[in-house]
């Protein structure tokens, strides 16, 4: 199926669409049309009635990312509630059924929860939240500019993960950010003491799409910071790794929560002070 998981873009097809979706749109086209054009156009090129469910599904979590009610979302809603364009998913066995499922009711309550305008104007300005939610955009000014980063995920013990990019400049585009190198992370950070206090600032919003939270690496250490070794662990799995790293773990990050202060100090000097491995 040129698939490699259940998640929706987890697939060459929705993929391909994305790509011609936010082309389209970063030359100047009116989102709607560009998603439009696209649905209509596959329509009467292809009569695979499950890859268009899918494209009508991608499309659907496209436009929900700056609108909350139109025919294409509702054709989505429709189809997820129905559970229609699973027929090639039978093959894959009950686990991975059941898993595609499990990804249909996420993003048909994505789908039913209102939308978050995300416009290009979104990313200049004020504040346009008070809380921050995942999938904001955060803008930190530094002496030599603005760095921003995006709140990817919650985690129910270290709380907010978070990707800082590469600088941008200080009033970057969405579709530049959305086409950004990342400079670090994903990094556990406090986000909430610096943007409480105005330090920091929630500067647009761009949804999150079939996220999966990173290993990371638990420094063990004893009297006197002696480091007795490491251990692996993240998405429920810890494995003792002894005192040296395999090299397949050696660029994961380690398991800190980063204060506002710290995380700033670690952009401008690209240094890790906390990491022994450096």
């Amino acid at each position: 199926m040129g698939t490699w998981g259940v998640g929706i873009f987890e697939d060459d097809l929705t993929v391909d669409v994305r790509e011609v979706y936010h082309a389209r749109v970063s030359q100047g086209e009116d989102n709607v049309n560009v998603a439009q054009s696209i649905l209509e156009g596959y329509r009467s090129d292809n009569d695979d009635p499950d890859d268009y469910i899918l494209v009508c599904i991608a499309l659907a979590m496209l436009l929900h990312e700056s609108v909350s009610a139109h025919p294409i979302i509702d054709k989505a809603k429709s189809y997820l509630l129905n559970e229609q364009g699973l027929e090639k998913w039978q093959e894959q066995g009950e686990s991975l059924i059941a898993d595609r499922k499990k990804e249909y009711l996420k993003i048909l309550k994505k789908l039913n929860s209102p939308a978050i305008n995300t416009s290009l104007k979104r990313m200049s300005g004020k504040s346009v939240s008070k809380n921050p939610i995942i999938g904001d955009i955060i803008r930190i000014p530094l002496e030599n500019g603005n760095y921003y980063c995006h709140y990817v995920y919650d985690h129910e013990s270290h709380g907010p993960l978070i990707k800082v990019f590469e600088y941008l400049g200080d009033e970057p585009s969405q579709e530049q950010l959305r086409n950004a190198s990342i400079l670090l992370g994903p990094v556990f950070c406090n986000i909430f003491r610096p943007l409480k206090l105005k330090r920091w600032e929630i500067a647009g919003h761009i949804e999150i799409t079939d996220f999966k939270p990173p290993l990371f690496l638990n420094v063990i250490r004893g009297k006197e910071g002696v480091i007795f070794g490491y251990w692996l662990w993240g998405n429920g799995k810890e494995k003792k790794l002894g005192a040296n790293v395999p090299r397949e773990y050696l660029n994961l990050e380690l398991d800190i929560i980063w204060s506002a202060e710290g995380l700033e100090e670690r952009i401008k000097t690209g240094v890790n002070p906390l990491d022994p491995r450096k």
